[in-house]
């Protein structure tokens, strides 16, 4: 996986060793704090000058996020190092981030939904008997809606509340596990990396483990927050959990260095999240548009809380998911049950196939 990741590295255009200095018209004058880091590079580019673009997180807490002043990337300053972020996800993330360490009826069937709707958009991408492959399961529900439709489907989960009730409740193959435990063999038609690489240290290293896992032909399914139509206000958008934010041009460029191609990309340009089908290909070459940096910065200059609060777009949606939460506390337990009760009679006709 090292000799991958530097191997995508060496293969990038000669041009991006060279340093953005306020002479290089390649570079934009930045009129916010620009910081230099000798010592760790761009993730992606190699760049080491960045622009602080915010030094707080949603709950007001000192954070350090920054843009490079080449590709654009937007990453937090400072990123943790595997070994703690691993002891995050396995013992404080869930309860951190979503509040509960085992998921509630509500979630659950949040979540059914939006898996039904993903299963739905990838449908066109899927043969018959492909196998799938889940990184960060969660509950489960996305690997059910491929197992109901007759793939194998299995998955791994850092989080041992969400995995044990995806393993009980939904009857789903989730094993407690990390991206660095899984053994690197070709074994996968399909992997889902649904709202994970923007929690990664190395998006690079893990896209490069996610071509270990897929067979030749296979397809990488990456869904991200997407920064160029901010799923949140200003205020709200950077927390610790996301260590990186990504635009359509960053994360398709992080794509080719990793050795694979956009396919299709399935959100429109105002979608909250990124989301799209990568294919494995033999080359690591890549390209930086030199105008990333200054679109990444326009994005978030004009992103603000009039801007945000005040679009049309933003009133309806928030009025359309009221009225679904309406209506789905009157239906939670009977949606919940049958979820539930949906899971285990598949497991019931599967044991029966068998024997």
């Amino acid at each position: 996986m090292a000799i991958e990741n530097s191997t995508a590295q060496s293969k990038a255009p000669r041009n991006h060793e060279r340093q953005p200095t306020e002479s290089n018209p390649t570079w934009k004058e930045a009129s916010g704090e620009a910081t230099y880091c000798p010592t760790r590079g761009c993730h992606l580019c190699g760049c080491r000058k960045f622009e602080l673009i915010s030094d707080k997180d949603r709950n007001g807490a000192p954070l350090r996020t920054v843009a490079c002043w080449r590709c654009g990337l937007v990453a937090q300053e400072t990123i943790a190092t595997l070994v703690e972020l691993e002891r995050f996800y396995r013992d404080e993330y869930r309860e951190a981030y979503n509040g509960e360490e085992s998921p509630s009826p509500r979630r659950v069937v949040r979540e059914w939904d939006r898996a039904r709707e993903r299963f739905s958009l990838l449908r066109p991408y899927l043969r018959p008997h492909d196998s799938v492959f889940e990184i960060g399961a969660g509950i489960g529900c996305n690997l059910k809606q491929f197992e109901l439709a007759g793939h194998v489907a299995e998955g791994i989960e850092p989080g041992r509340g969400f995995a044990e009730f995806s393993r009980r409740e939904l009857c789903c193959d989730v094993q407690v596990a990390t991206l660095e435990e899984l053994t690197s063999q070709p074994h996968w038609d399909l992997v889902l990396l649904i709202h994970v690489l923007e929690h990664l240290p190395s998006p690079l290293r893990a896209l490069a483990r996610m071509r270990e896992l897929l067979r030749p032909e296979g397809r990488l399914y990456v869904e991200v927050p997407n920064l160029a139509a901010p799923h949140s206000g200003p205020g709200q958008l950077f927390h610790r959990a996301h260590l990186y934010d990504f635009t359509p041009w960053t994360l398709a460029t992080l794509a080719n260095a990793s050795g694979f191609q956009v396919v299709a990309q399935l959100s429109d340009p105002g979608d909250r999240n990124l989301r799209m089908v990568l294919r494995r290909r033999d080359s690591f070459e890549y390209s930086v548009d030199g105008s990333s940096f200054a679109r990444t910065r326009e994005i978030l200059e004009r992103h603000t809380s009039l801007a945000y609060y005040g679009r049309l777009s933003y009133l309806r949606r928030r009025g359309g998911e009221l009225l679904r939460a309406v209506a789905r506390r009157l239906t939670l337990r009977r949606d919940y049950a049958a979820i539930l009760e949906q899971c285990r009679d598949h497991l019931r006709q599967s044991r029966r196939s068998v024997a």
